[in-house]
């Protein structure tokens, strides 16, 4: 095992910043990836599908990732999955889309994204004193959100200038240009720990009474994470609007406010109170998706109302769910972040599926509604497990004092 020593707003911080950003942005651009499938005549559940193995990988891989990431380093899978990420890119634009093809890429493309995310939010626990956790995983996630903004505005007027193909250009460009980067990022340096026997494996870890709540939340997080993305560009496109890029704007800068702010809110709620409300948040502005219309005044408020709301929600919930990730899993970090990363993935692979057979079977405005009912649903189940949890460990603290009081009394005699 490993102690990390926190060093704060480091050079190497910045640095590990700027390669999320370009990452991050390179990917932000490939919003318009479900776009040209439905253009190259893919369907939606197809659609769903291809979408859904991107996350279902990550889930797969993130077990083994978690207690690699703790013995190999953070580093090794933040350059590897940066190049994967680049390959991916470089394999739309030359292969055909065909369902068995683009679900061999997007396969290799959610490896990749799952070894740079999981791997680069472990690196910055690992960069920030206790007291400061929060605040630098908001800091951090800046950078993603502005990616969030700038990629689809970018992607857009790259499409309007050559197509998809200057798009997906573009994407591997920046991704090129972070994965570059990331060999200038150093790994912190780390003192050895005895061992320690209380070390959780992956799916104990995931179920223990204390990560419970979190899991559901992650899931629930990446559900609405995974329809928004996978399904809003198609989805507003039906609808006859435009704007597509708006909503992610308003997303990114209602998301970027709230992680200014995050030390602020995590010292009021605290992480566990902020999570119900962000999920509540989040399933609102799910819902209000399924109210836009073609005509009339509301189409535009209500589309950006609800990229706000949707925005401002996830820009509360991922901190809170690192901070207590980390607060929860003791010296196994590396392992909790991977607990968060997973479940947070399989709740984008549901989302994207259940949305895409849902709008395939049904409407396209039942799907937000039933992901929304679900996430808040979710913010109900958090309160209960966390709760129970809480209570457990009051009786157990209250059994133990006697025992401790005996104790004290026997060293003093």
């Amino acid at each position: 095992m490993r102690k990390l020593p926190g060093r704060g707003y480091s050079a190497d911080f910045w640095k590990a910043c700027m390669m999320n950003l370009l990452c991050m942005t390179g990917q932000a651009v490939m919003f318009l990836l479900t776009l040209y499938f439905t253009h190259a005549g893919m369907t939606r559940w197809q659609v769903g599908t291809t979408d859904a193995v991107f996350w279902i990988i990550s889930v797969l891989i993130q077990p083994w990732l978690g207690r690699r990431i703790d013995r190999w380093g953070r580093r090794v899978f933040f350059i590897w999955g940066s190049y994967l990420m680049v390959g991916s890119i470089l394999c739309y634009i030359y292969l055909p889309v065909s369902l068995p093809l683009m679900l061999l890429v997007r396969t290799l493309h959610g490896l990749g994204f799952s070894f740079f995310f999981t791997s680069t939010w472990t690196w910055v626990s690992d960069q920030a004193p206790p007291q400061k956790l929060t605040e630098m995983l908001g800091i951090f996630g800046v950078s993603g959100l502005l990616a969030g903004a700038c990629g689809p505005v970018l992607a857009e007027q790259l499409k309007n200038f050559g197509g998809f193909p200057v798009v997906f250009w573009s994407a591997a460009g920046l991704m090129l240009a972070g994965a570059l980067l990331s060999h200038l990022v150093h790994e912190p340096k780390v003192v050895p720990l005895p061992n320690d026997r209380r070390n959780f494996g992956f799916l104990r870890m995931a179920f223990a009474a204390r990560m419970r709540g979190l899991t559901m939340a992650a899931v629930a997080m990446g559900m609405a994470i995974g329809s928004v993305f996978c399904f809003i560009a198609p989805y507003i496109e039906a609808k006859r609007l435009t704007g597509i890029s708006y909503v992610f704007v308003c997303y990114t800068v209602a998301a970027v406010l709230t992680r200014v702010f995050s030390g602020f809110l995590a010292s009021r709620l605290g992480a566990s109170g902020t999570i119900p409300l962000a999920l509540l948040m989040q399933g609102g502005s799910l819902i209000l998706f399924s109210f836009l219309s073609p005509t009339g005044w509301r189409a535009l408020p209500l589309m950006l109302g609800a990229g706000a709301g949707a925005g401002l929600s996830y820009g509360m919930i991922y901190p809170a769910l690192s901070t207590l990730a980390v607060e929860r899993s003791g010296s196994q970090r590396g392992l909790g972040m991977s607990v968060v990363a997973c479940f947070g993935d399989l709740g984008s692979g549901i989302g994207a599926l259940g949305a895409g057979v849902i709008a395939h079977f049904f409407r396209d405005d039942w799907m937000w509604v039933s992901i929304g009912v679900v996430v808040a649903a979710i913010a109900v189940l958090f309160l209960f497990l966390e709760g129970q949890w809480r209570s457990r460990r009051r009786k157990r603290s209250h059994s133990l004092k006697p025992a401790l009081r005996l104790v004290g009394e026997q060293r003093s005699g």
